[in-house]
């Protein structure tokens, strides 16, 4: 997040700067993230997820110590050493967050799969079901037409034949 600066102490307040906006906007990531709707798709329960929220709330105070660490040591100019195991010392700790939000990443993502293959499987007895019911609909209009039909044919049948009789 913070590379190493071999510049002024400005830019490295400059360079804390964003990594305090990158910081916020990961706060509102997680913060409208966490509150995902309750479905049948089995989630993390609430104490699970409190503990991974908690996991990443300690990672970016580490996250974020660590960058401060790295500012200070170069602005106090502690020399290369010193900058350079404050600079490790961040790359660990951004490491670490890093796989903490990639395993919630990895969560989400299979959570949401389920959710996907539950809506695919819904649409599909959805379709099925309309299918079935335009087929139904389909021959009680057939059967409705054939007797509507048949009851208006027989008596014009009978009226002709009657009238052929009445003819000769």
């Amino acid at each position: 997040l913070l590379p190493l600066i071999k510049g002024s102490a400005d830019e490295l307040q400059e360079e804390l700067e964003e990594f305090e906006e990158v910081n916020r906007r990961l706060d509102e990531a997680l913060l409208g993230g966490g509150n995902s709707e309750e479905g049948d798709v089995q989630e993390l329960d609430e104490d699970d997820e409190d503990e991974v929220f908690e996991k990443i709330k300690t990672g970016k105070s580490k996250l974020y110590r660590a960058a401060l660490e790295l500012v200070r040591v170069a602005k106090e100019g502690l020399g290369t050493e010193a900058i350079l195991a404050a600079k490790e010392k961040l790359e660990v700790e951004e490491e670490s967050l890093s796989a903490i939000l990639k395993m919630r990443l990895a969560s989400e993502t299979q959570e949401l799969r389920k959710r996907d293959v539950k809506a695919d499987e819904t649409a599909t007895r959805t379709k099925t079901g309309i299918l079935m019911i335009s087929v139904a609909a389909v021959l009680l209009a057939f059967l409705l037409g054939f007797f509507i039909s048949r009851s208006i044919v027989v008596p014009l049948s009978r009226l002709r034949t009657a009238t052929i009789t009445m003819s000769q």
